[in-house]
C-alpha cells in the first residue's frame, strides 16, 4: 500500500487529475473540496501528505496548514497556488510547508516535489529511529 495523500482543492478537475498522477507513482490520494470537509477527512484518517490549494472557498491554505500541523506535527504539507508572493510564502514557509507548487500544476513538477518529500520523510524516519 503506498503512501497515504489527501488532496484539499474546490476545483474537481484539479483532484481528479491530481489523484491520477498520485496513483500511477504508487500513492493513495483521498480528495475533499472544501477547507472543512479535508480537517474532518483528515482527523479521520492517517495521511503522510497533503497537498492543498492556497484558495479556498471557506478558508485557505494556511489555515488548513497550521491546522494540520497542530493535529500531526510530522505530516508533510505541500500548498498549491495560482498566485504566490513573498508575504505569502514566507508565512507558509514559518508554519512549516514542506514546498509549493505554483499553478497551472505539470505532472512532472508533481512527481519531482513528492520524490523529495519521500526522501525527507525516509530521512526523518531513519533518525528518528536511531535516537
Amino acid at each position: 500500500m503506498g503512501r497515504q495523500v489527501l488532496i484539499i482543492d474546490d476545483d474537481t478537475d484539479t483532484c481528479k487529475l491530481l489523484t491520477r498522477v498520485l496513483l500511477k507513482i504508487g500513492f493513495c490520494a483521498d480528495a475533499a473540496y472544501t477547507a472543512k470537509e479535508g480537517i474532518q477527512l483528515f482527523t479521520r484518517k492517517h495521511f503522510d501528505i497533503v497537498l492543498c490549494d492556497y484558495n479556498l472557498g471557506d478558508s485557505n491554505g494556511l489555515d488548513i496548514l497550521i491546522k494540520v500541523k497542530e493535529i500531526s506535527p510530522d505530516t508533510i504539507v505541500i500548498i498549491m497556488t495560482g498566485y504566490l508572493n513573498s508575504n505569502i510564502e514566507m508565512e507558509l514557509k514559518e508554519h512549516g510547508a514542506f514546498d509549493y507548487i505554483t499553478k497551472p500544476i505539470y505532472p512532472e513538477v508533481i512527481l519531482k516535489i513528492f520524490k523529495n518529500a519521500m526522501a525527507f520523510a525516509n530521512n526523518k524516519t531513519a533518525v528518528n529511529g536511531q535516537q
